[in-house]
């Protein structure tokens, strides 16, 4: 239940849930703690001991800056004092050295005493906390909202070691019933099998019931592997005799890695192919086979999650390219509908491949033969059949929420905002064609880390003219702009004895803008004969528009004022086919992008005011993203959009900063 502050007089506290680890018990240990009575049934109605005494408590929530593709945590800050009855027992059982405190989940509520309501403020980590204490000293006490570490899993292609492996290739490598012979405890590492082969060598793994383990070497006449127990996270078990074991290949192929690509991850892979020279064309190469031995066909892999490849070429080494070989349906695969039910998924799942190439005879060197494929992206039924992805929306709901494939999060988004992949209060802020043609590769091809999941959406609002707002313990897309009526009114009455300051923030105008993106975006290989090159790889499709507002450069004196929009992973699909054989002008496929770039430089190219202003409480729950208008003499009456927030828990005011502009 949200607070009520529209009340002339509250009893505004504040409580802090925090989960603790205790290393040598290896348990979670609750800890709560509020700036009030130590006794209390809020915020949740359940009757706790709260055990810490908050005080100074200060929240700051930051406006998103423009085009900018790092998004910034809320943050709330306070001081804990364990000097009362209860140090002792607080010292003794929260500050010892055993108990983890940075990185643990913390919960922020505010609460009205008055009327027993509350609600919950932020959600995130602990990232400051107890440290070098005497007895009885108080210490600051941070939380960072906003799911700091989570990053997108995306799995390196990493030359596996005895302790860390990228993946594991989900296709079993040995035919037949293969067992223990002779049970083993959880603690025995040399296996007795009932049969072995040449397969199962030093550097595999082995898949036996709910462990893995890594084979550091066999014996193929007495028939023994010895292994490291407890492989990939797994935990060491007994396993009975006759239990099935299952041998996998770890890690990429070695002898088909080009130099630069240890330790690159497999990307997410958006967009949608609607003509033949508007796909995506991603660069492979061959991570493995998807046969046993020295033949098959080359496994390359796509993109993490299910897509489709429409389109395969490829390179010989000193060769030329191979014409356009279509790829079925039952010719895309990926790591849960085409893997071995031994592989334990869950952990190790890769991506979408094709095995298209017939290595027999081929002449496969890995720094000079290449390999290219055109592909829908990642479908939002996760069928290779479905429709790609390409809403804002649903892109971000996949990212957030996809349990297979992404960072499976439940509950990020405030309630309404996303209802499906291309339904919600989000995606009807937007009539625009642009809004709707969202084409991405994250990271770029090539990485060797994965971005945080709040940077990918960040980027995602603003290529779009949203931004990454934050709402009651919840991520809030939200566009650009004002509403037809103000969610919050502000009157004299609200001012803490200062008036709203004013800025003109001129580092934003801009009368001209040129908008970029950080990746080449292919074309597909062209295979007709141009001397004196029989071939064009996938060239690099022009990929940039400027925006100038004539009159604004006139009325600036003839200044020209320039911002630079660049982004790293996400682009708006060709609106129009690019053919590097053509001889035709070719610059209908920036339609798209250029249409978004006027819209950002309309809200560019005009004075840039902003109202910053200190509240009463009666404003506390105007988040970021709202519409804030000014019913004060002298102030501006155009409406303005909530940017920034500054909370002082103890005095009960707010600091707002809001942008008033003509959206």
């Amino acid at each position: 239940m949200a607070i009520d502050f529209t009340k002339p007089a509250i009893e505004l506290t504040y409580f802090v849930h925090v989960e603790l680890y205790d290393r040598d018990a290896g348990t979670t240990l609750d800890l709560y703690m509020g700036s009030t009575e130590a006794t209390t049934k809020v915020p949740d109605g359940t009757m706790r001991h709260w055990m810490g005494r908050l005080s100074g408590g200060k929240a700051r929530e930051a406006d998103p800056q423009l085009y900018q593709s790092t998004w910034k945590h809320p943050t709330f800050t306070c001081a804990v004092t364990t000097a009362d009855d209860s140090s002792t027992s607080f010292w003794e059982t929260y500050l010892d050295p055993d108990i983890v405190w940075r990185g643990r989940p913390a919960t922020v509520y505010a609460c009205d005493l008055g009327s027993g309501q509350t609600q919950t403020e932020y959600a995130g980590t602990v990232t400051a906390g107890p440290d070098k204490l005497r007895k009885g000293e108080s210490f600051r006490f941070n939380v960072t909202a906003g799911y700091p570490d989570v990053k997108l899993p995306n799995p390196p292609f990493s030359v596996p070691s005895e302790t860390f492996t990228g993946f594991i290739q989900p296709r079993y490598q040995d035919g037949g019933a293969i067992t223990l012979n002779g049970a083993v405890n959880a603690t025995d590492t040399t296996w007795t099998l009932n049969n072995i082969s040449l397969r199962w060598i030093d550097r595999r793994v082995v898949v036996c019931e709910d462990e893995i383990v890594y084979i550091t070497s066999n014996d193929q006449v007495a028939k023994t592997i010895d292994v490291i127990r407890g492989y990939a996270k797994t935990t060491p078990a007994s396993h009975a005799d006759l239990t099935a074991v299952h041998v996998y290949r770890n890690g990429p192929l070695s002898p088909t890695m080009p130099s630069g690509v240890a330790d690159t991850v497999l990307p997410y892979v958006f967009g949608n192919v609607t003509g033949t020279h508007r796909g995506i064309v991603l660069p492979l190469w061959a991570q493995g086979f998807n046969d046993v031995g020295v033949t098959g066909n080359l496994v390359m892999y796509t993109t993490r999650g299910i897509n489709r490849t429409r389109e395969f070429w490829y390179r010989e080494s000193g060769g030329t390219i191979i014409t356009a070989l279509a790829i079925a349906a039952n010719q895309n695969f990926n790591d849960h509908d085409d893997a071995d039910t031994n592989c334990l998924l869950d952990k190790y799942n890769a991506g979408s491949y094709i095995a298209r190439i017939d290595v027999i005879g081929l002449s496969w060197h890995p720094d000079t033969a290449k390999a290219w494929a055109r592909m829908d992206g990642i479908a939002n039924d996760e069928l290779e059949t479905g429709l790609p992805h390409r809403y804002p929306c649903g892109i971000a709901q996949y990212l957030a929420t996809n349990s297979d494939w992404a960072c499976g999060l439940s509950s990020v988004f405030t309630t309404g905002l996303i209802t499906a992949w291309n339904d919600g209060a989000w995606k009807q802020e937007y009539t625009e064609e642009y809004a709707e043609r969202i084409s991405g590769i994250i990271p770029a091809v090539g990485s060797t880390t994965s971005p945080k999941l709040v940077d990918a959406l960040q980027e995602l609002c603003w290529i779009v003219g949203s931004d990454l707002f934050y709402r009651a313990g919840k991520l809030h897309p939200k566009r650009r702009t004002v509403e037809s009526t103000a969610d919050f009114t502000v009157e004299s009455r609200d001012l803490q004895h200062e008036f709203p300051e004013m800025e003109n923030r001129s580092k934003d105008y801009a009368n001209m803008v040129t908008f970029d993106h950080g990746q080449d975006i292919l074309a597909k290989p062209d295979t007709s004969p141009i001397a004196p090159v029989p071939d064009n790889e996938a060239l690099a499709i022009p990929y940039s528009v400027i925006a100038r507002d004539d009159d604004e450069v006139t009325a600036n004196d003839d200044v020209e004022v320039t911002q630079k929009l660049e982004s790293k992973w996400w682009w708006f699909e060709l609106s129009a086919d690019w053919d590097q054989s053509s001889a035709d002008d070719q610059i209908s496929h920036l339609d798209n992008l250029r249409d978004s770039a006027e819209d950002h430089l309309a809200q560019l190219a005009q004075p840039q005011i902003h109202l910053r202003t200190k509240l009463t409480h009666r404003h506390w729950n105007c988040y970021q993203g709202m519409t804030i208008e000014y019913d004060v003499d002298g102030y501006t009456t155009r409406k303005g959009q909530v940017r920034a927030r500054t909370k002082d828990y103890d005095a009960g005011t707010i600091e707002i900063v809001s942008w008033h502009i003509e959206f």
